[in-house]
């Protein structure tokens, strides 16, 4: 049987509690790998496969969707194992619609992106893990609403699901 030590750090909603909590731990702790797990909303578009709540998406590249509206784009790629469950992933700060700027489905959420930027600047190994917990539609107020219906069920009922990927990425 093989044991690991790992340290769990858990952060605010959103770039800045995720900011201030990774870069001090990055900084008083030497870590192997970096595994960020949270949530998530999906955009179908015009594809023919299905996402559904609770899905675990590994994504292929993460997106500064804040810089969109100063029409600039940053965006870092990703390496993935999982070939069939990628998407792109655009980090908001605050919930708006980027269709304009995806000819693709996507995920969004309000942090990723700030990990893989801290991770990628140190050279920290990391990997982003996020599990769908609502679609989203051109109504953000439906979004936001299904997303605060939808998380606890979500998490609970796929928690071995989550712990098992991350399992598999050690």
């Amino acid at each position: 049987t093989l044991s690991y030590q790992a340290d769990f750090l858990l952060s605010d909603c959103g770039r800045s509690g995720v900011v201030s909590t990774l870069v001090k731990a990055l900084f008083q702790n030497k870590y192997d790998f970096v595994i960020n797990v949270g949530s998530c909303g999906v955009k179908i578009k015009n594809e023919q496969k299905n996402y559904p709540l609770g899905s675990l998406i590994e994504p292929s590249e993460v997106y500064d969707g804040d810089l969109w509206f100063e029409n600039r784009v940053k965006r870092i790629s990703l390496d993935t194992d999982d070939s069939e469950n990628n998407l792109p992933l655009v980090t908001i700060s605050e919930f708006r619609r980027y269709d304009a700027h995806m000819k693709q489905s996507y995920i969004e959420d309000m942090e990723g992106f700030e990990v893989a930027n801290i991770c990628t600047t140190l050279n920290q190994p990391f990997k982003l893990i996020k599990i769908i917990s609502n679609h989203i539609t051109d109504n953000p107020d439906k979004d936001l609403t299904d997303f605060y219906e939808n998380y606890e069920q979500v998490i609970n009922l796929n928690t071995e699901k989550i712990f098992n990927k991350v399992s598999s990425l050690i």
